[in-house]
């Protein structure tokens, strides 16, 4: 913490305006400081109780949205599978026809062929009829058997029309049941996947009960740090009082010490031009030595890109010697005649091997340069850590010196720390009964719980008799309704009975109602008494706990 310089004139020990000593207004500023920094934490720690308490309302909107989703998703998936019921009925009931449609149709094929066969028997029963007949020339005989033939092949063209039937109506049959089985398919992969989007919007509701236990927990941290912080922030309100009150009685026994410390005073400032003068000399340095380092660190860069684009460019041009070399090889092997145009190829090669090696001892030349470069930047530091060295001697002996002058301040902090120590009794004695007071606040809300959770339950009861009311009344509204038209009837006696037993039960209700009532009434008069005493005590706050209470209580008893 950054203290205020003191006076330029040293004879001045007090305030002229406050009539304070110097250094406890220093350890005033201090406690300022403290209470401004937790001040700033405590709006802090607001703005964040805000932002997590609109990410439960966020969080609790989306909650409210999923559960609507999953009830519409369970809704239609309810719907799919009553639809997918009624699809396999109706595919039951069509397999059954289908059975019996294909036990008709193999009972008709029989008939065919039976009819076939019989056909083909009379067929042979008329050929010998007709081998046999054949001399006689009697017309009737011949009409006879033309109408059992026309009779015989009526009935095979109906038995075929029936037949072509059949089989029209087993085509039909068979689209139907493709079609159905088409449904059922689609209707199982879409209940497949609205089982699949609710084990996910499962998950996902999962998730967020976890993020929204997470936001509480962080929630109830905050509220806690933040009674900690008003605790505190009361506590060193209470320390600057009682510093206030105890600097007017440190003045008159500081008369004798007030010389030494403007002493003590002079000297340190003496030190601390002494020190700063000492940091700037350092900082100099430092900045020197960061200066060689930078540029050494950039020599050694270059050196390392110099020496890679020197060792590719050798190895680049080795390769295209070396193909080159291949290439005249193969020229000489195939053709002799060329031998003097490639003398001259070998000539200029030659010169290039000799201009690289002239370009390696540039390189080399410069490799050396900057290594010399190095060797000097390294000397330079080295001077540097020397004259450092020097500087922190020096500010060794100045150290020494100052702690000569700490040793004398000491013993003043000493006497400071025992005003200290009777600060923290004081407090410990305030926070024993701030806790005692707190306990008993704490005893006073447990109460009020109970009270009004039992308020909570006889509303409920009350609820539950007040519908039971209006369902006692709806019947009796129907036994006198039954009454009226069935009054010629004998069971007019039983329903009287029925009505007056019904009637009886309804007069319980309603005294047990009253009684209930009494009760509520008694414990908001109690809850009302708790209310007041915690106001008294200055620390009840808007109840925000009884919405169902207030609803249960304007609602009137028929």
């Amino acid at each position: 913490m950054s203290l205020k310089p003191l006076p330029e004139e040293i004879t001045d020990k007090t305030c002229s305006f406050c009539g304070v000593s110097y250094l406890i207004m220093h350890e005033i500023e201090e406690l300022k400081n403290q209470i401004d920094d937790l001040t700033r934490r405590l709006a802090q720690e607001t703005r964040k109780n805000s932002s997590s308490r609109q990410q439960e309302n966020n969080s609790n909107k989306s909650i409210q949205s999923l559960a609507e989703l999953n009830t519409q998703l369970n809704k239609s998936l309810e719907q799919s599978q009553e639809q997918l019921a009624k699809y396999r009925k109706d595919l039951e009931l069509q397999k059954d026809l289908i059975d019996e449609f294909e036990k008709e149709n193999i009972i008709l094929k029989r008939g065919v062929q039976h009819l076939k066969v019989e056909l083909s028997d009379f067929k042979k029963q008329l050929k010998i009829q007709i081998q046999g007949y054949q001399t006689d020339n009697s017309i009737q005989i011949i009409c006879s058997v033309e109408k059992i033939i026309e009779i015989k092949n009526s009935e095979i063209i109906e038995t075929k029309y029936e037949v072509n039937k059949l089989e029209q109506q087993n085509i039909i049959l068979q689209t139907e049941i493709k079609s159905i089985t088409e449904i059922l398919e689609s209707t199982q992969q879409n209940s497949q996947k609205v089982l699949q989007e609710n084990s996910d919007l499962r998950l996902i509701l999962q998730n967020r009960d976890m993020e929204i236990q997470k936001l509480n927990n962080l929630i109830d941290k905050l509220n806690l740090d933040k009674t900690e912080q008003d605790q505190i922030i009361a506590n060193l309100n209470q320390q600057i009082q009682i510093l206030e009150n105890q600097n007017k009685k440190i003045l008159a026994s500081q008369t004798t010490d007030q010389d030494l410390t403007n002493q003590l005073q002079i000297r340190l400032n003496q030190l601390q031009a002494d020190y700063d003068q000492s940091c700037k000399l350092l900082s100099s340095v430092t900045n020197q030595l960061r200066d060689s380092n930078l540029q050494y660190i950039e020599l050694q860069t270059e050196s390392k890109q110099m020496l890679e684009n020197t060792i590719s460019a050798k190895d680049e041009f080795i390769l295209n010697l070396n193909n080159q070399l291949k290439q005249l090889k193969q020229q000489l092997l195939d053709t002799n005649s060329s031998s003097t145009y490639q003398t001259q190829q070998l000539e200029d090669l030659l010169q290039k091997i000799q201009s690289y090696k002239e370009h390696e001892s540039l390189s080399s030349t410069q490799i050396l340069e900057l290594k010399s470069k190095l060797h000097s930047a390294n000397m330079t530091i080295e001077q540097q850590k020397d004259q450092i060295q020097s500087k922190t001697d020096t500010i060794e002996t100045l150290t020494h010196q100052t702690t000569d002058l700490t040793a004398k301040n000491n013993q003043i902090k000493t006497e400071i720390s025992d005003l200290q120590l009777q600060l923290q009794d004081i407090s410990i004695k305030q926070n024993q009964a701030s806790k005692n007071y707190l306990s008993q606040i704490d005893q006073l809300q447990t109460d009020i719980k109970q009270k009004l959770e039992l308020v909570q339950q006889k509303s409920n009861e009350i609820f539950d008799l007040e519908n039971q009311l209006k369902n006692l009344g709806k019947m009796i509204e129907n036994m006198e309704n039954l009454i009226e038209n069935n009054k010629n009837q004998q069971n007019n006696d039983q329903l009287e009975q029925e009505n007056t037993n019904l009637k009886a039960k309804l007069k319980a209700l309603q005294q047990t109602v009253l009684h209930e009532c009494k009760e509520r009434n008694e414990l908001m008069r109690t809850l009302s008494q708790y209310r007041t005493q915690l106001s008294e005590l200055g620390v009840m706050k808007t109840p925000n706990q009884l919405p169902q209470i207030r609803q249960n209580s304007n609602r009137k008893v028929e």
